[in-house]
């Protein structure tokens, strides 16, 4: 300790040198200056100290550090909900003297750094919208398919990196939500054999959720686009290569009336439905828009001979989740004719029924929709048609669409004429997009 007369008249300032040579890079978050008048005792701040932390408070008297204390140079007074903004010197000052009082920013330590991130942690952006640092892992082993929650920078989430997502309220009658933070490693694994209704060689989209456990956020996953503002109740994976549902939405262990929120999805290419030989031709972060795009296609050829040839109706079928959807249905014939007697019209067909057996007119007011590809008189003829719908539609609940498409002659019978060298080719698609909203 350095002790500093500052004047004749008798008054001694102790100086701290440890305090005269503040830290480099700490901010003055508060500032007061004054002059003093002659034998002033009591220093009124515009600013309020708190009084555990009066180590970042520093008083100057002409450039010199004082020192708190009551047997040092000052004491803080009229101390109201632990801050104050008196100081009482224990001796007076001189006339003219100046004064200067700062107060300093902390410096963080190992200690008040973890409460700094615990308050970031339980502040943020605190909305029922929040998914925030959170991001997507994938990896194939063994023709598994293991998910990771990860956080923006790809690492594993920490109490100083964590994950934090809300969820509405487990009652589904109270207009509430929770958050949800993820500070530890979360991964669900899809195991071998489980095709999740997937096809071999499509590209088709899983979707990745959390659920929210009583607190604890978990992975769950489904080919199906899944209302947020519901709850739902998830099937076991089981880790057998069993889990092939196509609507199911899948856990490392079943949930029951759960909140969930759709955080991503994975677009895949498999060769084999159920062998996880890829990691995900994309990986996506919400927000994205078509939900769901479903699609299925039928071609076949016949060859005239001398007797009839039949052709067989084809069937396309899709099972569609509530929402809307945009369907889109092509049909497209060519048909050839050889000399002889002529050829039978021949009609491209194409009828659209769900499960409750309504027809296409509940789309275009129209339940068959046909194409003449060819007149009956037609002789060594060559022809190409086509047939397309394309309809906007909304799903109340679950069904399944069926896409018959068929090929028939005037009398409606699906044949053409018994001509060698008649040759007919079909080619049928049926394409279901879920949308937004």
């Amino acid at each position: 300790m350095v002790t500093k007369v500052l004047n004749d008249k008798g008054i001694s300032i102790k100086r701290r040198d440890e305090g005269y040579a503040l830290l480099a890079g700490r901010p003055v978050t508060n500032r007061y200056e004054a002059v003093s008048t002659a034998a002033q005792t009591v220093i009124n701040l515009s600013f309020a100290v708190e009084q555990d932390k009066t180590d970042n408070f520093f008083l100057y008297i002409d450039g010199v550090v004082l020192k708190e204390g009551a047997t040092a140079d000052y004491t803080f007074t009229s101390v109201v909900n632990n801050k104050s903004s008196e100081i009482t010197l224990n001796t007076p000052l001189l006339a003219n003297l100046n004064i200067l009082a700062t107060n300093l920013g902390t410096v963080l330590s190992s200690v008040n750094t973890s409460t700094l991130q615990a308050d970031i942690n339980t502040s943020g952006a605190n909305s029922s919208k929040e998914i925030s640092n959170l991001g997507i892992a994938t990896s194939v082993a063994a023709s598994s398919l293991t998910i990771n929650i990860v956080d923006k920078d790809g690492a594993t989430p920490s109490a100083s990196s964590d994950v934090r997502v809300a969820f509405r309220d487990s009652t589904i009658t109270t207009g509430e939500y929770s958050r949800v933070s993820i500070n530890s490693a979360l991964s669900m694994t899809i195991s071998s054999g489980s095709t999740l209704g997937f096809a071999s060689g499509r590209k088709e989209y899983l979707f990745v959720y959390l659920i929210n456990n009583a607190g604890t956020a978990e992975i769950a996953v489904s080919k199906r686009r899944y209302d947020e503002g519901a709850l739902v109740s998830t099937t076991a994976e089981g880790g057998a290569g069993a889990a092939d549902s196509a609507t199911t939405i899948y856990s490392t262990t079943a949930r029951s009336n759960v909140a969930l929120r759709l955080v991503g999805r994975i677009l895949f290419s498999l060769t084999t439905a159920g062998t996880w030989d890829e990691a995900g031709d994309e990986l996506s972060l919400q927000p994205f828009g078509i939900t769901e795009e479903l699609y299925d296609s039928h071609a076949t050829n016949i060859t005239g001979s001398t007797t009839a040839s039949t052709y067989t109706d084809a069937e396309l079928s899709h099972t569609l989740t509530e929402g809307y959807w945009m369907l889109e249905v092509h049909m497209a014939m060519h048909i050839v004719t050889a000399s002889g007697s002529g050829a039978t019209a021949v009609l491209g067909r194409i009828t659209i029924t769900d499960n409750s057996n309504i027809e296409i007119n509940d789309i275009n007011g129209s339940d068959v929709d046909d194409v003449c590809l060819m007149s009956s008189s037609a002789d060594q003829s060559d022809a190409l048609g086509s047939l397309s719908i394309k309809a906007k539609v909304y799903i109340s609940s679950e069904e399944t669409y069926k896409v018959r498409f068929a090929a028939v002659n005037n009398s409606g019978s699906p044949t053409i004429t018994s001509v060698t060298g008649h040759y007919l080719n079909s080619l049928g698609t049926f394409t279901a997009r879920k949308l937004e909203g």
